[in-house]
């Protein structure tokens, strides 16, 4: 029988968490798993991409956007992630419809990082209910993002659910 993989992190001496987290890190880079040390922006961008069939950026370094969509390529995706436990999400750059991406995708993790709710949201509808973040740019909050329907994740359709 399989034991979760909490139960087994939890046995782990203190002492040997920090190279567990350092193997772990390298190990996700060498998988091409993520590509920079925000793990969580990178499983954000990897689930986006997936569920909603874009096509990445290939520019890590490219400020203001991650992807683009297939159908309309000149349409540049911004994605975002709200980890469970937090309820905001911060966006740099996002002012001003010329914000430097067209849409905005915004994905909510579980503690184990799985995609609870996705939302694709186009500039115009993000600064609607963005609000300036303590430490620069905007922010989007899960109860702003509430009166706009999820994306249901099997269908990859909007949905009015949460």
């Amino acid at each position: 029988m399989n034991q979760p993989i909490s139960d087994l992190v939890a046995a782990i001496p203190d002492s040997d968490l920090p190279a567990l987290f350092a193997a772990t890190e390298r190990a996700l880079r060498d998988r091409g798993i993520v590509r920079t040390s925000n793990i969580t922006g990178d499983l954000g961008e990897n689930a986006a991409i997936a569920m909603l069939d874009l096509e990445p950026s290939g520019n890590f370094s490219n400020p203001g956007w991650d992807a683009r969509t297939k159908a309309e390529p000149q349409q540049r995706v911004e994605v975002k992630t709200i980890k469970s436990g937090k309820y905001t999400g911060q966006i740099q750059g996002l002012t001003t419809a010329d914000a430097g991406f067209d849409l905005l995708v915004v994905v909510h993790f579980g503690p184990d990082y799985e995609v609870k709710r996705m939302w694709l949201l186009t500039v115009d509808e993000a600064l609607t209910i963005a609000r300036p973040h303590p430490r620069g740019g905007m922010q989007v909050t899960l109860s702003s993002l509430a009166s706009f329907p999820s994306l249901d994740l099997d269908a990859r359709s909007r949905t009015d659910g949460t």
